[in-house]
């Protein structure tokens, strides 16, 4: 059982087991000792009553206590050489858990600079990516907020773009959910492909993305945004001049589609929980809602959160 558990815990439980023998053996020690004590008294007291006379009853006794004595001597002293072996034992254990200990801290400490190193390396991934991804947008005219085509529904956010490496994490997650859903299931591949939309897509960088990076298995990409500039922009940079367009989040259709991502729209709250209303009023049954940092999805029963960390949400009824 124990070899299963990391080395310093194997390691805990050994010294646990050591030191648990040890009480065991104190206190049988205990015992014996007392035992040896109490006939000593007895031979002594003997001694004392027949210090003028030795009557044959008494030498009797005496030799009868004189041989448990010896023998109680002879127990005593195995008693001390399993209580030395625990002692020893309990030593040879507390070194190793401390060994053991130390190399678990010197491997976490390996693993956390590692992840440090991955940590900073996402970063300047992501960071070279968004550079890459504006360059394109500036080359293809970068929206004017003063422009009359800006349009920015009252009590919605600008278009905010989600994490990459939160983005990309959240696309390999789903493909594994989707690998295991039976109602996706393909006789040639991992599932059938899916229909996937953005609601807020802005210039569709998301969408870019997810194609690039084929993290999932995808029949189809589309996206929406009320903000006209955004969408021909990200048109025109990124090629998506049938898949992104122009709606109205709020009365949209959803039902097309099997995947749905949705990232905070609404800075009003109400606003945001008519989004998610709709979305779960016209979704289909067994479609996924990608929802980070949503209103309420725990109002709609319909839903199951079939991954509460990555913010995945599937339409059961």
């Amino acid at each position: 059982m124990t070899d299963s558990l990391p080395s310093f815990l194997s390691a805990d439980v050994r010294l646990g087991a050591a030191l648990e023998a040890l009480a065991g053996a104190i206190g049988d020690l205990e015992v014996q000792q007392k035992k040896l004590d109490t006939l000593g008294g007895r031979v002594v007291a003997l001694a004392k009553a027949n210090s003028a006379e030795w009557s044959p009853t008494a030498r009797s006794a005496l030799s009868s206590l004189t041989a448990r004595l010896a023998l109680q001597q002879k127990t005593l002293d195995q008693t001390r050489a399993a209580f030395a072996a625990a002692r020893d034992a309990v030593q040879a254990n507390g070194r190793a858990h401390d060994l053991a200990l130390e190399q678990y801290r010197e491997r976490e400490l390996a693993r956390y600079q590692t992840m440090q190193v991955m940590t900073r390396r996402q970063g300047a991934l992501a960071r070279v990516l968004h550079s890459l991804i504006e360059q394109r947008r500036r080359e293809a005219g970068m929206p004017d907020p003063d422009s009359e085509d800006y349009v920015l529904m009252k009590g919605a956010y600008d278009y905010i773009p989600f994490d990459v490496n939160r983005f990309l994490d959240l696309l390999g997650r789903l493909d594994t959910i989707l690998s295991l859903d039976a109602a996706y299931a393909d006789p040639r591949l991992r599932y059938r492909p899916v229909r996937f939309l953005e609601a807020g897509a802005g210039p569709g960088r998301n969408m870019m993305l997810l194609k690039a990076s084929q993290l999932m298995l995808i029949e189809s990409v589309a996206g929406i945004d009320l903000n006209g500039l955004q969408v021909s922009n990200g048109q025109v940079a990124f090629g998506l001049e049938d898949s992104l367009f122009v709606a109205d989040a709020l009365a949209f259709d959803y039902a097309p589609y099997d995947v749905i991502f949705s990232y905070r729209l609404f800075r009003d709250d109400a606003m945001q929980a008519q989004l998610e209303a709709q979305v779960v009023a016209t979704m289909r049954v067994g479609a996924y809602l990608l929802a980070p940092f949503p209103f309420d999805l725990t109002l709609h029963p319909g839903l199951e959160a079939v991954d509460p960390d990555f913010d995945i949400w599937k339409k059961v009824r």
